[in-house]
């Protein structure tokens, strides 16, 4: 098999960056993309595969369903995981934060919106606010999250254990 347009194979390597020559810059744009397509549509793919662009056209094909793949697709659509944030409420033992209402940012997924917009500086701060809705639970960031549309701006406030507070701006993927 070649390496040209017709193809049609995909190399453990290879960098999926555009479909149907639109740029994708993260897997959930691709996803997306793809799911808007049928299976037996062919959809041309440029990847770099060995430090150069190449174009691969493929037959999609149907994603066998089970329990194990929509449970992986289910928590791949929620807010916090397209934005790549974890969270835990705050202790109520903990002296640090003072009962101060809140939740701890306790993880940023590499390659995610939220570490691009260095988000994983404030890991153990207190978020008590996204937007203009304030945060007392993990329930509450899912639920404000989950609201926010691809490509709208989710402000993030932040508090250190002194109060000194801090706002990160980052767009949703």
């Amino acid at each position: 098999p070649g390496d040209g347009p017709s193809a049609g194979i995909l190399q453990q390597e290879d960098v999926i960056v555009a479909l149907d020559a639109r740029p994708v810059g993260y897997v959930s744009e691709l996803q997306a993309e793809i799911a808007e397509r049928r299976p037996g549509d062919r959809v041309t793919l440029t990847v770099y595969r060995d430090r150069s662009p190449r174009e691969v056209t493929v037959r999609l094909g149907e994603a066998p369903i089970n329990n194990i793949q929509t449970v992986a697709s289910r928590t791949a659509t929620s807010g916090q995981e397209r934005l790549g944030i974890q969270v835990e409420a705050i202790d109520p033992a903990s002296a640090a934060f003072n009962g101060a209402p809140g939740v701890l940012l306790m993880d940023v997924a590499r390659g995610s919106a939220a570490e691009r917009r260095g988000v994983g500086a404030y890991r153990t701060m207190r978020l008590f606010q996204i937007n203009d809705s304030s945060i007392g639970s993990p329930d509450d960031v899912r639920s404000v999250l989950d609201g926010v549309l691809p490509g709208e701006i989710v402000s993030l406030h932040f508090a250190d254990a002194a109060g000194d507070e801090r706002v990160v701006n980052v767009r949703m993927p």
